[in-house]
């Protein structure tokens, strides 16, 4: 019997991922008000402003700061301890695993089928850092 050629799968979802995004953080003067958009090729999605917007306005900072160093291979860019989170942001450690959560529920809400993979977690370590890799930062 011969093998027959199967033809490859495809998705039928139309619910984009984050790797077709630019996440783009515009962060107001005081760093008080951060507002998030979408933004891809055919239009952009301008997410409501949460609390939980400066969690990932921390670990975009880290992503495109270690980004700029040419010789630190992607794998190794971005990471954080979750331990030093509470500190950088002001906030109580109890915080820090809630806004994970309200991060990849807003982007669930926002039609991103992988909204889990906002937030990636290094194994073996508590290490934390953004999953998008198209970034920006703007400082108003």
């Amino acid at each position: 019997m011969t093998p027959r050629v199967i033809a490859a799968t495809h998705e039928l979802s139309a619910e984009p991922l984050l790797r077709d995004h630019t996440l783009r953080l515009q962060v107001s003067r005081d760093g008080e008000h951060i507002e998030l958009t979408l933004e891809r090729r055919g239009g952009s999605t301008k997410l409501d402003p949460r609390a939980h917007l400066p969690l990932l306005g921390v670990l975009a900072r880290e992503r495109l700061h270690d980004g700029d160093n040419a010789t630190l291979p992607i794998s190794e860019q971005g990471w954080v301890y979750r331990e030093d989170l509470p500190r950088l942001l002001g906030v109580p450690f109890e915080r820090i695993h809630l806004w994970i959560h309200h991060a990849r529920r807003q982007l669930a809400r926002a039609g991103q089928r992988d909204a889990a993979a906002i937030i990636e977690r290094r194994a073996g370590s508590t290490q934390i850092r953004i999953g998008a890799s198209r970034l920006s930062v703007d400082d108003r």
